[in-house]
């Protein structure tokens, strides 16, 4: 299939072999996501330029910011959604932003990390060797992040010079998150990590899928979903607490309240999760539950893949109100400021909403047409890591908490550090120019 587009400039685009999803009838994108649904990994990398927003609005002194598939990240006024400034990237932007210290940071599928100040300006970037999805963490003047190059890099905040880095077996889409002097991160490798801040491994925890976006620390005990289909609970020392099995894989982000953990399945499922395990309400929306969650007072947001961000009481699951947009609503939370919810969605807009649900104002990015995506590509994609993540023996409590050394110069990306696995010949003859 050959699409052919104009950017912001009048230069022709063209897009090979993808789906896009503008294109598509209500039939065609159910069809769409049902093959979605049936790939059994991640599938955020397959995506391609478009002006679809799917990460997380963050707020500021009255000011959102944003990042879309149009290669822009966004400033808007939070009560007009008028335009401030924007800053283009080599490549879409799936990457949510965090502010510290009034800097911008976040990462590109041009495999770089970015560092904005808040009018917009560049003061660094620094590159990695794969596309980058997910939200940094930062903590004493370092930034933690990893990458699609099997990487999970930590930063100096201020100049964006490589302090350190540890390889990993897969693609990292999971966020790290800062608890205690150690960093929790998960992998496509199937590993849960706990590390040192200083590059270190502490431990390593084996699931049966893909770990991606977040984990939720509480009372010395690590919450994360997996694309096995299970709920983890993990004990900050690396044991298992235990696990809840879910029909279909979680990939949504993770929100916390009051000892109730919520989080959404690709069996069109959100969940409230007690921390002992017990399943208190779920709800059923009508496709793939894809987007993050987040807690206001006594409701929680969330978007799906039926185009719908969603208002529950956070208590029962009961359904409050839903907003319905013209593309799925995925990856993104929902972010609540001044009795507003700001979300991104497919359609290619970012919306400000009431708390009742009626619409304030919409902000349409610089592209009308939606992102592409390549689910062929992805299908292969996975069949050729497959043999190496499932290669990688369980971890004995002998060696439970042996260092794995950083790497401190160099790129280091997948089997080129003393596991004794190596990335299959197809692969490798794939990705030769990227990872050396």
């Amino acid at each position: 299939m050959y699409k052919y587009h104009t950017d912001e400039f009048g230069h022709q685009i063209t897009v090979t072999n993808n789906i896009d999803i503008s294109e598509f009838d209500e039939f065609e994108m159910v069809s769409l996501l049902a093959e979605a649904r049936e790939i059994e990994g991640p599938i955020m990398f397959e995506v391609g330029v478009g002006g679809s927003v799917s990460t997380t609005p963050i707020i500021k002194d009255g000011v959102v910011y944003f990042g879309s598939n149009d290669k822009k990240m966004y400033a808007t006024d939070a009560k007009t959604g008028r335009i401030l400034w924007s800053f283009s990237a080599e490549e879409p932007i799936m990457s949510e932003a965090v502010i510290y210290e009034n800097k911008i940071y976040f990462g590109s599928y041009d495999k770089c990390i970015y560092c904005l100040d808040l009018n917009g300006n560049l003061i660094w970037k620094f590159p990695t060797q794969g596309k980058i999805a997910v939200k940094p963490e930062t903590v004493d003047n370092k930034l933690f992040i990893g990458s699609e190059d099997g990487n999970i890099y930590c930063l100096d905040t201020e100049t964006g010079q490589l302090i350190w880095k540890f390889p990993t077996q897969g693609p990292v889409i999971g966020c790290p998150v800062h608890h205690e002097g150690r960093i929790y991160v998960g992998s496509n490798d199937y590993n849960f990590y706990c590390l040192s801040v200083d590059g270190y491994e502490i431990w390593k925890f084996r699931a049966g899928g893909e770990i991606i976006f977040n984990s939720i620390v509480v009372d010395d005990v690590v919450y994360f979903g997996c694309f096995d289909s299970n709920f983890y609970a993990v004990t900050t020392e690396g044991d298992l607490v235990w696990k809840i099995p879910i029909t279909e894989a979680i990939n949504s982000f993770i929100a916390y309240s009051d000892g109730v953990l919520y989080f959404g399945s690709r069996n069109y499922n959100c969940y409230a999760v007690t921390t002992e395990g017990d399943i208190l309400w779920e709800f059923k929306t009508n496709n793939i539950h894809g987007s993050g969650i987040s807690v206001y007072e006594n409701v929680i947001f969330f978007g799906s893949c039926d185009n719908n961000l969603y208002c529950n009481d956070k208590k029962t699951g009961k359904l409050i109100w839903k907003f319905p947009t013209k593309g799925i609503v995925v990856c993104t939370n929902p972010a609540v400021y001044k009795n507003k919810v700001y979300f991104g969605s497919w359609d290619c807009h970012l919306y400000c909403l009431s708390l009742n649900g009626e619409l304030i104002w919409k902000f349409p990015t610089s592209l009308s047409y939606s992102a592409p995506v390549n689910l062929e590509l992805n299908k292969n994609y996975k069949k050729t890591l497959e043999v190496v993540w499932n290669a990688e023996p369980t971890r004995t409590d002998d060696d439970k908490y042996k260092e794995k050394v950083r790497t401190e110069q160099g790129f280091g990306g997948y089997g080129d550090f003393d596991t004794g696995y190596k990335m299959s010949t197809s692969y490798l003859g794939k990705k030769k120019k990227r990872y050396g």
